[in-house]
């Protein structure tokens, strides 16, 4: 009987293990992903075209499957195409989603925008309506001449002592996508000026699909905390390549609007695992806040995609005792991992 009885016991504890763990993606058909945790429940958003949306689940594997809602369509004909990369950021304690859109089959009419949601306990609660085009204004945007509002991929970055600051990707002077910050403005949602922090000046930024160099491109910067440090993901090259990857910018104190205020390193997270096209990542807390979790897309494509056959893939990072980051690389999408701490 006794036998029985831990042998019942042994197999439910493997059951629960099994339970447990997950393996990647977490959720297919999942471009430039986001995620916030908040009561009781993972909020992702992620790149669906004409819509925004919001999946949420108690629990991470469950995002897969987990009650979807559209949250945002537009009837403005100036900016109801190509939405793109949404964020879910909580500003004064209200709800706001960044995001990018431009005009039907108008490139150049790309702009970063922002929703107003509520002041409730979540993000796929709230109805939202448009707040504002965090856009500078002529003469402080990007270009040659500082008057090109094309921006995409704005995310929202808070720096002690400095105050809150707009993160996008834009063209710098030579016409070529690079990171910028500019001051911002939460009371009347406005941007002062981009100063570019980053442009590609690597080769491993300058992957432009078909083994081709080119340019480059540098995109979906996103912010990353841990104590008192402040670093800055980025996504390197076209991710029609299969070495777009991930790079990061630590901030070493000084004037955040100083490019000579952030220094480069990478490219920290890039294909692995029978995964390509590495990049457009967030950062999230496990429900406990004991860990941080690194969120990114990728492809089964050798060559990269740019398409909906992305899916959205989740692993820890894990600080050194000098808080320094270290970022896994892709996994087999096979691998069992433990979830995040406390769900």
């Amino acid at each position: 009987m006794r036998f029985l009885q831990l042998t019942s016991i042994v197999g439910l504890l493997m059951q629960t293990q099994q339970t447990l763990c997950f393996t990647n993606p977490i959720r297919e058909n999942a471009a430039d992903p986001d995620i916030f945790y908040t009561d009781g429940h993972y909020h992702m958003t992620y790149t669906s075209g004409d819509r925004i949306e919001i999946t949420r689940a108690s629990v991470i594997e469950e995002l897969r499957r987990g009650e979807t809602k559209v949250i945002w369509t537009d009837s403005n004909e100036g900016r109801n195409d190509a939405m793109w990369a949404p964020e879910i950021h909580r500003v004064d304690g209200v709800w706001y989603m960044f995001y990018s859109s431009r005009a039907m089959d108008d490139k150049n009419s790309l702009r970063t925008r922002v929703l107003r949601g509520c002041d409730g306990p979540n993000p796929f609660d709230c109805d939202y309506s448009f707040q504002a085009d965090l856009v500078p204004p002529p003469g402080k945007r990007g270009g040659k001449d500082g008057n090109d509002a094309w921006s995409i991929d704005g995310s929202y970055i808070v720096i002690p002592g400095k105050g809150r600051f707009h993160l996008v990707s834009m063209k710098d002077k030579n016409g070529v996508a690079a990171i910028a910050i500019a001051k911002l403005d939460t009371r009347n949602w406005t941007v002062d000026q981009w100063h570019v922090i980053s442009s590609p000046d690597q080769a491993w930024e300058k992957k432009m699909g078909g083994g081709k160099s080119g340019l480059g491109i540098n995109e979906a910067p996103f912010p990353l905390y841990h104590g008192d440090d402040i670093w800055i993901t980025f996504s390197a090259s076209h991710c029609k390549d299969a070495g777009y990857s991930l790079g990061l910018l630590k901030y070493n104190g000084g004037d955040p609007l100083q490019k000579s205020s952030w220094d480069k390193s990478g490219p920290v997270v890039s294909a692995a695992g029978g995964n390509y096209g590495v990049g457009h990542n967030a950062f999230f807390p496990s429900p406990d806040g004991k860990q941080v979790w690194n969120l990114f897309h990728a492809t089964k494509k050798s060559e990269g995609s740019c398409g909906s056959d992305r899916f959205a893939m989740i692993q820890q990072v894990i600080f050194d005792k000098d808080s320094n980051p270290s970022f896994d690389q892709p996994r087999a999408l096979d691998a069992e991992m433990a979830p995040p701490s406390g769900q």
